[in-house]
């Protein structure tokens, strides 16, 4: 289905570098950031749609950045990537990144020095991770769950209350780990190819199941307990069951064996977005952001 999409939009001059900005998870970047802002009273009005553009762009470049720091090993586990099946170059996808860095950075200037540091060192850590980190065993996988889980203290510094912050980052930390693993699973043979040290290629495509359902289980039980839902309205109580469905979803095709395709593997690292997004809205509306 995606290599069928993908022959398809090779007809849009644009195609590949939409596909290489990941819309889909960096609009919801945005979106989080962009609800969450919208919940204290610390920002002026025009502050949550600033860092909204802000984190928007900073997370399209950095995926940006991933895609050619990985072309040789798209070429193998996901040709039909823009990169590899040659919807756009190397050369203009480095340059949309240098675009999209600095202007993101510009725009944190608005809000402030400490959002502005805040992104800077973010685009630092999303440069150094390809070339630097990517190879170190599990460091990797935490680094970039780090910088998913930085959001949320982007969102602190930005109202000048990081409190309300912690539990968001310490849930999306596991989770975003998780998805990494995932896409690290998806990846396995390209990743063994090209000598990288993940945890499927070192530990076994079984174990990095069960690191997956550990860390989603434990999410899933613990989450719910820090929001005191018996003070949510029916509509926070809608996110939380999406949140639930969500992983529970991702949990069972994470076990599955027989759910090892590619596409399988995509939709549950959909479904982990998804539950993240859902439980940074509920927390926002049960907890609030004062």
């Amino acid at each position: 289905m995606i290599e069928w999409m993908s022959r398809r939009l090779r007809i849009f001059p644009l195609a590949g570098l939409l596909w290489t900005m990941r819309p889909l998870p960096s609009a919801a970047a945005a979106l989080t950031v962009l609800v969450c802002l919208y919940a204290t009273p610390r920002v002026g009005p025009f502050a949550p749609f600033v860092a909204a553009g802000s984190i928007f762009l900073i997370s399209t470049a950095t995926y940006a950045v991933n895609d050619f720091c990985d072309s040789r090993t798209d070429a193998i586990n996901l040709p039909y990537r823009p990169i590899p099946s040659g919807m756009i170059t190397c050369k203009a996808t480095i340059i949309y990144a240098a675009c999209a860095f600095t202007a993101g950075n510009s725009l944190s200037l608005f809000l402030g020095v400490p959002p502005f540091l805040f992104c800077t060192s973010y685009t630092v850590g999303a440069f150094v991770y390809s070339p630097v980190i990517k190879d170190i065993l599990v460091i990797k996988n935490l680094f970039v769950a780090t910088l998913v889980g930085g959001i949320f203290l982007f969102v602190g510094v930005v109202a000048h209350n990081l409190e309300p912050a912690t539990p968001l980052f310490a849930v999306a930390v596991p989770f975003a780990f998780a998805r990494e693993v995932l896409l690290d699973i998806r990846d396995v043979r390209g990743d063994k190819q090209a000598g990288h040290r993940t945890i499927p290629v070192v530990f076994g495509e079984s174990r990095a199941r069960s690191v997956v359902c550990c860390l989603l289980m434990f999410g899933s039980l613990f989450c719910p307990c820090l929001l005191r839902p018996s003070n949510a309205n029916w509509i926070d109580r809608a996110l939380l069951i999406v949140f639930e469905l969500s992983t529970v979803a991702a949990i069972l095709i994470a076990c599955s064996r027989g759910r090892s395709s590619k596409g399988w593997l995509t939709l549950s690292i959909q479904l982990l977005l998804a539950a993240m997004l859902a439980f940074a809205v509920a927390h926002t509306r049960i907890r609030g952001w004062r």
